[in-house]
C-alpha cells in the first residue's frame, strides 16, 4: 500500500512539475522550445538547440528552468534555440540518447539526420549567460551564422536610419510587414549576407569532398557510410563558418506601422506576408537615394521559413553589388524609385535652422552711408575680418559672393559711387564704378581693387589664394570727410527736432 501511494504521489508531482516547469505553457509565447516525440524532428530541422533533458520531479531541473528561459529570450531569433524535453512522456527521445543517466542532462543538439549521434554534452556553469555564450560558440563552430539583430523602425525613425546607412556607405535591406517584430527568417537572411572572400571562390576541400563521396558510393558498410557523412558534414560546416565571418553587405531594418506600409506601397499586407526592398543610399544627398522592390514580392513565409530563400538571397547579393553607386543601381533596376520623403527629426530641423541663420548672417551685405556705418561695418570690424566694399555695386551683386566666401572671414558692404569716401577707397588709378575694394587695416592699411562686376569673383579668389596685389593707402585708411560728417549730424538733429514738434 505504501509503495502504491508513493507511486501515485510521484505521478501527481510529475504532472504538477510538468505543467509548471517553464510557467508559460498555454500562453503561446514561450521562448523555450518544449520538445515532444511529435515535434522533435521538425523543430530541430528549423534550428539547432541547446536542450535540457529533464524529469518533472527533478529539483535541480526546476532550479535551472528560469535560467533556461533567460538564455532562450537572449537567443530568440538568432538562429539557434533553447529547448527542453520531459523524458517521462517522451521515452522515444530519451532512447536516442542512451548515455543519459541523470537529470538535468544538457546537450547541444545539431540539426540533421545524425542529431543524436553528433550531440555535444555541456558541463559548464548552469547560469544563463554561460549557457548563452557556449551555445553561440557551438553554433558558429559548426557553420551557423548568428542572425544579426534587425530592429523594427517606426516612420519617424527612418530618416535617421537611412542617413546613418549613408554615412556608413552601405546599401539598405528593408523589409515591410504587418507584425510588430521582424520575422526570424529575416534576421537569418541578413546574417548570411556577408561579403565573400574573393580568393576563396572555390572550396579548398573540393577534391577531398569528391573522394569522400566516391568512397561512400563504393562502400558496402553502413558504419563506413555514416562516418563519411560525418566527415562531409564537418567540411560543409567549416566552410559555412568561414563564409559567415565576412562583413555585412547591408544595413537592415524592418518597418510595420501604417505610415511606413503606405509609403512603401504595402498597406494590403496580411500576417505572414512581407515586401522586401533594397536601397542605394546617396552619401551626399539622401533625397537622391533610390529604392527597388524584390521582384518576388510579396514574400510569404511559412513556419519561419521562406519558400525560395535562395532566390531572395541571390536578389540581395546582386542588388548589393549594383547599389555601390546610385547611377549603376538605377541602370540595373528600372523599377527603382526615389526614397519616400521621411520626416526629419526635431534635432535635424533645429540644426538646419541654425545653419540657415548662420549662413544668412555670414552672407549678409551691409550698407555704408555714413561715418558711423563705415566704422561699424568696415573699420570697426574684428581684426580677423577683411572689409570688402562694393563701391557703386548693388547689394544683390555682392550677396552671391558673400555666400560663396562666407567662411573666409570677409565683411561685405555696399557703398554709393558718390559717397564722400568713395574716391579715396578707389585710389588714384581708379576705373569706373562699380568696383570692389578689399580693405585690410592694421599698421599698414592697404587695398586690392577690381573694376566691373565680372571681375569681383576673380579678385576674391586671388585674395584667398594669396595672389592678389595690395597697394598701400598714402594717408592711412580713408576717412569720412569731417564736413560731410557734420552735415549728416546736423541733418539728423534737424530731423529729430521735427519729430519733437
Amino acid at each position: 500500500m505504501f509503495r502504491v501511494a508513493l507511486v501515485a504521489l510521484a505521478a501527481a508531482v510529475a504532472r504538477a512539475g510538468h505543467n509548471d516547469m517553464f510557467s508559460c505553457r498555454g500562453k503561446g509565447n514561450c521562448d523555450v522550445t518544449e520538445f515532444s516525440e511529435a515535434n522533435w524532428a521538425a523543430k530541430l530541422g528549423e534550428e539547432p538547440h541547446f536542450v535540457m533533458f529533464y524529469a518533472p520531479w527533478c529539483g535541480h531541473c526546476k532550479q535551472l528552468a528560469p535560467k533556461m528561459k533567460v538564455a532562450a529570450k537572449k537567443l530568440k531569433g538568432s538562429g539557434v534555440g533553447i529547448g527542453a524535453v520531459d523524458v517521462e512522456p517522451n521515452s522515444g527521445i530519451q532512447a536516442m540518447f542512451p548515455d543519459i543517466r541523470g537529470f538535468p542532462s544538457l546537450k547541444y543538439v545539431r540539426s540533421g539526420k545524425n542529431s543524436a549521434k553528433t550531440a555535444i554534452d555541456y558541463n559548464g556553469p548552469r547560469e544563463a549567460d554561460d549557457i548563452e555564450r557556449w551555445t553561440k560558440e557551438q553554433f558558429k563552430k559548426y557553420g551557423g551564422a548568428l542572425a544579426e539583430p534587425v530592429e523594427p523602425k517606426g516612420w519617424k525613425d527612418l530618416y535617421t536610419f537611412y542617413g546613418r546607412a549613408a554615412l556608413d556607405d552601405k546599401p539598405v535591406l528593408f523589409l515591410v510587414g504587418s507584425e510588430s517584430e521582424a520575422p526570424s527568417w529575416y534576421g537569418k537572411l541578413h546574417a548570411g549576407l556577408k561579403a565573400k572572400d574573393a580568393g576563396a571562390a572555390e572550396s579548398p576541400e573540393k577534391e577531398t569532398v569528391r573522394l569522400l563521396k566516391e568512397a561512400k558510393a563504393a562502400s558496402k558498410h553502413r558504419d563506413v557510410k555514416e562516418g563519411i557523412d560525418d566527415l562531409l558534414e564537418t567540411i560543409a560546416n567549416a566552410e559555412q563558418a568561414a563564409k559567415s565571418k565576412g562583413k555585412p553587405l547591408f544595413s537592415a531594418a524592418y518597418g510595420f506601422d501604417g505610415d511606413t506600409r503606405e509609403a512603401f506601397n504595402s498597406s494590403g499586407l496580411g500576417a505572414g506576408a512581407y515586401n522586401l526592398f533594397v536601397a542605394a543610399v546617396d552619401r551626399k544627398n539622401l533625397g537622391k537615394s533610390l529604392v527597388a522592390p524584390y521582384a518576388g514580392n510579396p514574400i510569404v513565409a511559412k513556419r519561419k521559413k521562406v519558400d525560395d530563400v535562395a532566390a531572395v538571397e541571390a536578389f540581395a547579393r546582386e542588388a548589393a553589388a549594383a547599389a555601390a553607386a546610385v547611377a549603376t543601381f538605377k541602370d540595373a533596376y528600372g523599377a527603382a524609385a526615389e526614397l519616400p520623403d521621411f520626416p526629419k527629426p526635431a534635432s535635424v530641423l533645429a540644426a538646419e535652422e541654425r545653419a540657415a541663420k548662420k549662413k544668412a548672417k555670414a552672407s549678409a551685405v551691409a550698407s555704408i552711408a555714413s561715418e558711423a556705418d563705415l566704422d561699424a561695418e568696415c573699420y570697426g570690424a574684428p581684426s580677423t575680418k577683411t572689409c570688402v566694399v562694393g563701391v557703386g555695386a548693388a547689394a544683390e551683386d555682392l550677396a552671391p559672393l558673400a555666400a560663396k566666401f562666407a567662411r573666409e572671414g570677409f565683411q561685405f558692404a555696399s557703398m554709393a559711387a558718390d559717397a564722400p569716401v568713395a574716391a579715396a577707397l578707389l585710389g588714384d588709378d581708379a576705373g569706373a564704378p562699380p568696383a570692389l575694394v578689399v580693405v585690410k587695416g592694421g599698421k599698414r592699411p592697404r587695398a586690392a581693387r577690381a573694376f566691373g562686376v565680372d571681375a569681383f569673383a576673380g579678385l576674391l579668389d586671388s585674395v584667398v589664394g594669396g595672389g592678389a596685389t595690395f597697394a598701400k593707402f598714402k594717408d592711412g585708411l580713408p576717412q569720412w570727410p569731417a564736413d560731410a560728417a557734420a552735415e549728416e549730424a546736423a541733418a539728423e538733429e534737424e530731423e529729430g527736432d521735427e519729430y519733437d514738434l
